[in-house]
């Protein structure tokens, strides 16, 4: 808030510029009547009537506590230093709310607080402010909670067991080859000198037989006997048990999209085609229950194109089928469906 005439008030630094008035001087001496001068030219033009002398400013004070005689008291704008003296503004002169840029022109007489607002001043756009740094990074969020696992498929068919065949007898054993000759006896050594004739010893004991000359070579195969007679043929084996009822299909057969015709049938009394892409088949025998295993497949009869079936309805006497497009999701007209019904449980 300005002190006196010419003091701007800002957040960081204050200048005061005296006022260039000095003391009023002692009443001089009265003079004598000068002579009447000629009238003077006419006045330039006066200045508009909305032009008005910035003299300070405030940032705290609201504007309708702006004093009715003009003079601000020591610090009318923030309770403290603004302004550190008593500050007469004139008539015609303003100060500036820097908060929003309005003037405040002192105007007596002209509205019961001798104060207006004359419009707002503004000055040019300051430069863009420097880029903020980058914040933290936050946390990683909770790892989600695992999926439910996928329900297994229903398990094929298991096939038949061939029958075991018959085994053969063994045949006899062909005669063994004759063993080959003996090999001959290695060349002796040469004698020794004879050394001179000693005194007649006592009889000695007989000596040990001498071993073994070495092996002869290995003599040729023999010729292999003749084959032996095939054996009788054995008993047939023991019956298998039979298998489990709940393994047999209850009904099944093949069942045309497109008109509802069957192409083969157990168990089948009828077809109804209720709607596009929807079949009621129905049993030759109720079933005894709704508990049971419908399992289908279908062809297209059309290269890179699934179909899907579904069941929709089922009772003991019937149940209703649908086939649908894998690529588009719509009901089919069109198709063959394989269809086989268990009762794995009673």
């Amino acid at each position: 808030m300005p002190s006196q005439k010419h003091y701007i008030y800002n957040s960081e630094t204050h200048e005061e510029k005296p006022s260039l008035r000095g003391q009023k001087g002692n009443p001089g001496i009265g003079g004598k009547p000068g002579l009447k001068g000629q009238m003077g030219q006419k006045g330039s033009a006066g200045l508009n009537g909305h032009t008005s002398t910035i003299v300070g400013s405030f940032s705290t004070a609201a504007p309708n506590t702006l004093p009715k005689s003009g003079t601000l008291p020591v610090g009318w704008d923030d309770g403290a230093l603004r302004p550190p003296t008593t500050f007469l503004v004139e008539v015609g002169e303003s100060l500036i709310d820097t908060r929003t840029g309005e003037l405040w022109c002192f105007t007596p007489g002209s509205n019961v607080s001798n104060w207006t607002n004359v419009g707002r001043i503004s000055g040019p756009q300051g430069l863009p402010g420097s880029e903020g740094e980058t914040g933290d990074k936050g946390e990683p969020g909770e790892i989600g909670a695992k999926g439910l696992g996928g329900d297994n498929g229903i398990d094929g068919l298991p096939g038949l067991d061939g029958e075991v065949g018959q085994k053969g007898e063994v045949g006899q054993t062909g005669p063994r080859g004759t063993s080959g000759p003996r090999g001959e006896a290695g060349s002796r050594g040469s004698k020794g000198d004879s050394g001179d004739k000693g005194e007649a010893g006592l009889d000695g004991k007989d000596g040990f037989l001498g071993g073994d000359g070495p092996e002869g070579a290995k003599g040729e195969k023999g010729v292999a006997g003749p084959p032996g007679t095939r054996g009788l043929q054995g008993l047939p084996g023991a019956a298998g048990a039979p298998a489990p009822v709940q393994l047999l299909p209850r009904i099944g057969g093949s069942i045309n999209v497109t008109n509802g015709g069957l192409y083969d049938k157990f168990n089948i009394s009828k077809t109804e085609k209720l709607a596009k892409g929807k079949i009621r088949v129905y049993y030759s025998t109720p079933l005894p229950d709704t508990h049971y295993t419908v399992m289908m497949t279908t062809q297209s009869g059309r290269q890179d194109e699934v179909l899907s079936t579904y069941v929709i309805d089922r009772s003991t006497t019937y149940v209703d089928i649908a086939v649908k497009t894998d690529a588009t999701n719509d009901y089919c007209n069109y198709g063959i469906i394989s269809l086989v019904i268990y009762k794995f449980h009673s």
